[in-house]
């Protein structure tokens, strides 16, 4: 094997020996003057515990200084920050504070007990970012009897503190949501405060139903864009404030539009109840292939279960997914609405 061409050159092996001397004078410290060029590099600089070194999983206020107390000088993120970790502190000492002060830039709390100095002072100074307790008084009041429910536990609190179970687990149920927090901080709340409490984390997670409806037509939109032949509609309003407001919507993907004209000539549409914060009806239809297996073919957000909301998904099928096919056969449980529209198609 050659060595590198460089190794061969006796001015370069000449240079690279000395570099490896200055290196080991460097090392050993017995000459610092060959550096003449460099900084000067504290010994201490390369000597640090590994033990005062946190984890911030993002599960706690930020500046955690290793306690549940917050501090004199203690920094946070945000008030949001702020408010979590006061309501933490109250909750391990068991006893319940009042907001004195709650703005953009201050945040005040004192006990409820009469005559205990408890407080916590934070603001945000001027041209600053992050929030400072600037002012933190302990308890002098004593507990008069065990306490069960706290004041303070807000649906948001317990939807901050069980994210990660919640939106991992999207099935958990109200009462889990109760036991955790029984076990977690020994207080009880309500079916109603969990059910709540779930419902905030899941639509920090995937968003709220308002939003979805408002990014419907532009997720169709795409999905239309992304998947030749597909047909897409959408029927809207303007209500009496001006706003367009989302009525009927229809979907048909190309493949599905493509699978009918070798499927059997026969149709079946149906409708579900939509279960969410807004009502409505979800139409289907589909069929059978050769296998005998079922193929969707297309899906619709309508109203209610209508003649005209009928006659609007059925001309659209006929147009979409029939198209000239003759002799289609048509299966469904005679719903006055769906009698009237197959008379007038």
């Amino acid at each position: 094997m050659i060595a590198d061409q460089g190794e061969l050159d006796e001015t370069i092996v000449d240079e690279m020996d000395l570099d490896d001397e200055e290196y080991k004078t460097f090392v050993e410290g017995r000459d610092g003057r060959l550096f003449e060029n460099e900084d000067t590099i504290p010994q201490d600089w390369g000597n640090f515990g590994m033990d005062e070194l946190t984890v911030n999983d993002g599960h706690d206020s930020n500046w955690v200084y290793n306690q549940m107390e917050i501090t004199s000088g203690q920094l946070f993120h945000d008030k949001k920050h702020l408010q979590h970790a006061v309501k933490k502190w109250s909750f391990l000492e068991k006893k319940p504070f009042k907001v004195v002060v709650s703005n953009p830039t201050t945040y005040d709390v004192k006990c409820l007990a009469p005559g205990c100095p408890w407080r916590v002072h934070g603001y945000l100074p001027k041209a600053e970012s992050n929030f400072v307790a600037s002012i933190v008084v302990g308890h002098s009041c004593k507990l008069s009897e065990t306490v069960v429910k706290h004041r303070n536990m807000t649906a948001e609190f317990v939807a901050t503190v069980l994210y990660g179970e919640i939106v991992k687990k999207t099935s958990i149920s109200p009462f889990q949501i109760m036991l955790a927090i029984s076990n977690r901080y020994s207080y009880e709340i309500s079916y109603d405060m969990a059910w709540r409490a779930k419902q905030k984390a899941l639509e920090w997670r995937f968003g709220s139903y308002k939003d979805s409806y408002h990014h419907l037509p532009h997720l169709l939109a795409l999905l239309q864009s992304r998947n030749p032949g597909t047909i897409i509609d959408i029927d809207d309003y303007q209500n009496a404030n001006g706003d367009r407001v989302l009525r009927r919507a229809f979907w048909s993907f190309g493949c599905m539009i493509q699978a009918f004209k070798h499927c059997r000539p026969v149709l079946s549409v149906d409708s579900t109840f939509l279960t969410g914060i807004y009502k409505g009806q979800m139409l289907t239809c589909i069929g059978v292939d050769a296998n005998n297996k079922l193929v969707l073919f297309a899906f619709a957000f309508v109203e209610s279960e209508n003649a005209e909301s009928w006659l609007w998904f059925l001309s659209l099928i006929k147009r979409a997914v029939v198209c000239e096919r003759p002799n289609v056969c048509v299966l469904h449980d005679r719903h006055k609405g769906i009698l009237s529209a197959m008379k007038k198609l």
